[in-house]
């Protein structure tokens, strides 16, 4: 449904997470083979199962922000079956340094 996820303001070392909604609008089952994030910071969870036609699913994508600041933007990989095999989702935030 979206491909971009802002979180705001957060502060440093915070994890927060996600969930991006998807559904599949194809006449075969959804295979997603792998999704990576951008860094170690980034890790995204997604249906080990596929998920049938006309079936909506959840990707939750987490991010710990412990040693960044300012504004941070990672992408996460999505590799699945269809005819455009790799897919991006993107989040973004402003994280506030510890006082």
């Amino acid at each position: 449904k979206d491909t971009l996820h802002d979180f705001g303001t957060i502060h440093e070392a915070e994890t927060v997470q996600y969930d991006f909604e998807f559904t599949n609008n194809g006449k075969s089952p959804l295979i997603i083979t792998s999704a990576s994030g951008s860094c170690g910071c980034t890790v995204a969870n997604y249906p080990k199962d596929p998920v049938q036609p006309g079936k909506s699913a959840n990707m939750t994508v987490t991010f710990n922000s412990t040693g960044k600041h300012g504004t941070q933007e990672k992408a996460v990989t999505v590799h699945t079956n269809t005819l455009q095999s790799v897919h991006m989702l993107y989040i973004k935030a402003y994280i506030e340094p510890k006082k």
